[in-house]
């Protein structure tokens, strides 16, 4: 998955040479996160209602990282608050090939300020002027392909398994990138496609890019939290950051004893040069099928919407199941992220949007001799409908966990498939991962996000529902020739816009 930061709108705009500088402060940032939560120090989250959520994701938001095997990938997890103990301090900087390990706490866990950061960032890159080994690549592969070279880099020699340690213990990753976006459409296409994949290590749960024009990105692993925790840390930093009135972070002072990053080499061979040029190959053939869109709607946002008696979150479901069937005349199978931290390790369940209710009000929509009132109606019903699917997935009781639950069941017990998972219509209405439409409510503040389709012929639309305006983040595959991101953009756009027009019309 991948992000912006609400920064790069504001205060941290392009800027030439700003790259370090604006490194130092978010790693400031991010350390000082890590320290709430290590600390137990972070206010347990709530719901709407005031309900308690499980704070246990943010057990892996940091030291966490994906561990590649050749049946099945495993989550390496390093993390322990300080009640449990010690727990890894440093942080991760590739930049050109290179990878760098940086403290960002001194001996007794006091944490580093942003000149002394800078002071071991500008070390770095000076050192980084010629290209490195580029390990980085590697997890770019297939995941089969990474977990045999994975086990080769293992055996070739005892360093690289404490190399690999390191990287995967670490807070966190930090790329120093060459790339120059200049807006958020650049920005999102260099995070999930940009052309330094040798600057990346794909399996951490946190790998935040600095580019060299100043904007900031994110990338994690997916697999150890759902992408709301990225974002709402984010929103954190940046608030943080952007209401510090000195040239610094934390503490000005800079460490005068000659400590310096130590790189990390891996011993090689030929069998992993050619693996990091079969990952290379790989990657750019994935990457350059990726089309990405960001931009905002400004005539209205939640507040409007709310005065109107709708759901934010159902008026904007609403616009990507007309947007869709305008544009390719049918219904789509939908996804939508509920959240169920309401309960004990709690992540995720599915809200299955596209329901009938939606269809009739598509259809309506469509249909020039619907009267105004009709189409309110319906519009309304199908808000109803919605809202009352998320509150069944948000307290569990939503079908495509528990058909999960069954399925694992069955392999468990070495039984024969159920019939029901093999059945076709299980496919075409979004099961084993094949929605069109992957969706998810993303905050109520600014930034971005997203993760590329479930099908070649997907979506990916993600949102931010702010008072005054929406933002939309929208992915899908340059390989479809029936897909467009900028243009479901577009429509995305025209019906938001028409959805306003219903409501309003219907009062003359």
């Amino acid at each position: 998955m991948v992000g912006s930061v609400p920064s790069c709108e504001t205060i941290w705009g392009p800027k030439e040479g700003s790259q370090l500088v604006r490194t130092s402060k978010s790693i400031w940032a991010c350390a000082k996160y890590f320290q709430l939560i290590r600390s137990e120090s972070l206010p347990v989250m709530r719901s709407l209602k005031g309900e308690v959520f499980s704070m246990y994701q943010y057990r892996s938001f940091f030291n966490t990282c994906r561990i590649p095997g050749e049946t099945k990938d495993s989550i390496a997890r390093y993390f322990k608050t300080e009640s449990e103990g010690f727990c890894p301090l440093h942080v991760i900087v590739l930049c050109n090939g290179h990878i760098y390990k940086m403290d960002v706490f001194d001996q007794n866990e006091e944490q580093y300020g942003s000149y002394e950061i800078l002071r071991q960032l500008t070390y770095i890159k000076e050192r980084s002027s010629t290209k490195g080994q580029g390990i980085g690549v590697l997890t770019a592969d297939d995941r089969t392909s990474w977990a045999k070279v994975y086990e080769h880099l293992v055996t070739l020699d005892p360093s690289n398994k404490k190399l690999l340690d390191t990287i995967q213990s670490a807070i966190m990753v930090a790329s120093l990138d060459s790339e120059t976006p200049q807006n958020i459409t650049q920005l999102m296409t260099a995070n999930i496609s940009g052309r330094n994949c040798e600057d990346r290590w794909f399996d951490k749960s946190l790998n935040v890019v600095y580019y060299e024009s100043g904007l900031l990105g994110f990338i994690g692993d997916h697999c150890p939290y759902e992408g709301l925790l990225g974002t709402i840390f984010n929103a954190w930093g940046d608030n943080l950051v952007s209401r510090i009135t000195t040239d610094w972070c934390g503490k000005p002072d800079v460490r005068t004893d000659g400590s310096a990053p130590q790189e990390l080499i891996f011993v090689t061979d030929e069998k992993v040069q050619q693996a990091m040029c079969h990952a290379r190959d790989t990657y750019t053939k994935l990457a350059g099928k990726c089309d990405v869109f960001c931009s905002g709607f400004s005539l209205y946002g939640r507040v409007w919407v709310k005065e109107q008696g709708f759901h934010p979150d159902a008026w904007m479901q609403l616009a990507i199941q007309l947007s869709y069937y305008t544009r390719h005349s049918k219904p789509a199978p939908c996804y939508e992220t509920a959240t169920t931290r309401g309960y004990y390790h709690g992540r995720t369940e599915t809200i299955r949007a596209c329901t009938n209710e939606m269809v009739d009000w598509c259809k309506a929509m469509q249909n020039p001799h619907a009267t105004r009132s009709e189409r309110l109606e319906l519009m309304k019903a199908a808000g109803t409908m919605h809202m009352i699917q998320g509150s069944q997935a948000l307290d569990a009781q939503g079908c495509d966990r528990h058909l999960l639950g069954l399925y694992a069941e069955s392999l468990e017990a070495g039984e024969d498939t159920p019939e029901i998972f093999t059945d076709p219509a299980f496919f075409k209405c979004g099961g084993a991962g094949n929605f069109v439409l992957s969706t998810s409510l993303l905050g109520y503040w600014a930034g971005c996000g997203g993760v590329v389709p479930m099908r070649d012929d997907g979506y990916g639309v993600y949102y931010n529902l702010r008072k005054q305006d929406f933002y939309l983040s929208i992915f899908s595959f340059k390989t479809c020739l029936e897909t467009s991101s900028y243009e479901l953009f577009q429509e995305m756009y025209r019906s938001l816009v028409r959805m306003q027009n219903v409501v309003t019309e219907s009062k003359l």
